[in-house]
């Protein structure tokens, strides 16, 4: 359920706009605004602020974020996890870049190479 938040600005010269994307478990337009309220949102207590429930939005939605316990913007859900997926890229290629240099120097396949040596424990007999 969408329902957008309108209220004035600070200085009372402009209208804000900001859209939350209620979870499902609040089936009614009551229990998704007692739900806002408890999530403490700002702009919900300034004078002349609306409530109104619609049906879609192009702009940037505000979505629950379990982690946070708060609603956190769409384009800040995106570049996280813009940064998360870059730095697993980056590990992975540094990854296969020490694979490929230990191929040239010894002929076994590089799990096989993780199980034996990675360790660098050494076998007294």
């Amino acid at each position: 359920m969408l329902i957008q938040l309108t209220f004035p600005s600070k200085t009372g010269r402009t209208i804000q706009t900001k859209v939350f994307d209620v979870p499902s478990r609040h089936e009614t337009f009551n229990s998704a605004v007692s739900q806002l309220k408890s999530s403490k949102i700002s702009g919900l207590t300034r004078k002349g602020a609306m409530l109104r429930q619609i049906e879609s939005y192009d702009g940037p939605i505000y979505r629950w974020d379990s982690k946070t316990q708060k609603y956190v913007s769409e384009r800040k859900i995106n570049a996280e996890s813009y940064v998360a997926n870059k730095i697993m890229e980056i590990k992975q290629e540094k990854e296969n870049n020490f694979m490929r240099k230990v191929g040239v120097f010894l002929d076994v396949n590089g799990d096989d190479f993780r199980l034996l040596h990675k360790p660098w424990a050494t076998v007294t007999v």
